[in-house]
């Protein structure tokens, strides 16, 4: 399956804590895979017409064993302007 897969968590000055315990999962993931090169995380500070920004994180296909499990839904590849590294190389 080639689909990308996105985690919203929410408010970007209340998501500190869930964004921590989702790195340490994501890294862990990234391991003991091997750590190969197609799998990476990226985050990106998401803006909408609401007064707060959030933060959405996007994992490669590579991922795609553990999406359900982290509650992350398919979606497109995400734009590249903006994205910051998370979890790969």
């Amino acid at each position: 399956m080639n689909s990308w897969y996105a985690i919203d968590l929410g408010d970007a000055l209340l998501a500190g804590p869930d964004f921590d315990d989702l790195k340490i999962q994501l890294t862990e993931i990234y391991e003991q895979a091997g750590k190969p090169t197609e799998m990476v995380a990226y985050f990106r500070h998401e803006t909408t017409a609401s007064l707060f920004c959030s933060v959405s994180v996007y994992l490669s296909p590579s991922f795609a064993s553990h999406a359900e499990r982290l509650c992350a839904t398919p979606c497109p590849p995400p734009q590249q302007s903006g994205l910051s590294l998370l979890v790969g190389a």
